[in-house]
C-alpha cells in the first residue's frame, strides 16, 4: 500500500515536470514572457525530489529530499543557463553553507558537460542576421498626434512600432502603454 503511494507521488512529480517543461515552450514560443530562472529552478527541485523518492524506494537507508532538490536545482540552472558556478555558488548560499559544495560541483560540471555536448555552437555561423531582420510594418513619426497612432498599430495589427525623429530612430511605442497610460488619464480625470 506505502509502494502504491509512492508510485502516484512520483507519477504526480513526472508529469508535472513535463507539463512545466511544455508550459515554458509554449509560453515563449508564443511570444509570451517567462523567464527561465526560476521555471529552470522548479523543474531542477522537482526532478531532484523525484529522484530521491525513486532511490528511496529502492534503497533501505533514505536520503534527503530536500538536498537532492537543491542539487537538482543547480544541476539544471547549470545546464539550462551555461552558468554552472552561478549555479553551484547560489544554491550554495541560499542554504546558508557549503556541506553541499561536492554535489553540487559534480553536478553541475556533468550537467554543463551534457549540454556542451549537446548544443552545437557551430549553428550559430549559419544563421545570417538578414535572414532574422525583417521590416517594421509602419513607421511612427515623433510629431504623429495620439488617435493617428492607434490607427496605424490596428492596421498593421502591430503592438510595437518605431519611432523616428528626421528619420532617425529614437524609439519605439506600444500599444499596450498607450492603453495604460489612457487608463491612467481617464483615472485622473474621473477623481478629478
Amino acid at each position: 500500500m506505502l509502494r502504491l503511494n509512492y508510485k502516484s507521488i512520483i507519477l504526480f512529480l513526472l508529469l508535472l515536470v513535463i507539463f512545466k517543461v511544455i508550459a515554458m515552450a509554449v509560453t515563449t514560443g508564443s511570444g509570451g514572457i517567462g523567464g527561465i530562472f526560476a521555471p529552470a529552478l522548479f523543474v531542477g527541485g522537482i526532478s531532484g525530489v523525484t529522484l530521491a523518492k525513486v532511490v528511496n524506494i529502492f534503497s533501505p537507508g533514505g536520503i534527503s529530499e530536500n538536498n537532492f532538490a537543491l542539487v537538482g536545482m543547480a544541476g539544471v540552472m547549470a545546464g539550462v543557463m551555461h552558468a554552472p558556478l552561478t549555479a553551484i555558488f547560489l544554491i550554495a548560499e541560499i542554504t546558508g553553507g557549503y556541506a553541499l559544495l561536492i554535489p553540487l560541483i559534480i553536478t553541475a560540471t556533468i550537467s554543463y558537460d551534457i549540454r556542451d555536448t549537446i548544443f552545437n555552437t557551430e549553428l550559430y555561423d549559419k544563421i545570417e542576421i538578414p535572414e532574422l531582420m525583417h521590416s517594421p510594418p509602419a513607421i511612427i513619426s515623433k510629431d504623429e498626434n495620439m488617435e493617428k497612432v492607434l490607427e496605424i498599430s490596428e492596421e498593421t495589427e502591430s503592438w510595437n512600432l518605431p519611432v523616428t525623429d528626421n528619420n532617425k530612430y529614437t524609439g519605439f511605442i506600444s500599444r499596450s502603454k498607450i492603453f495604460s497610460s489612457y487608463g491612467k488619464l481617464l483615472r485622473e480625470f474621473s477623481d478629478d
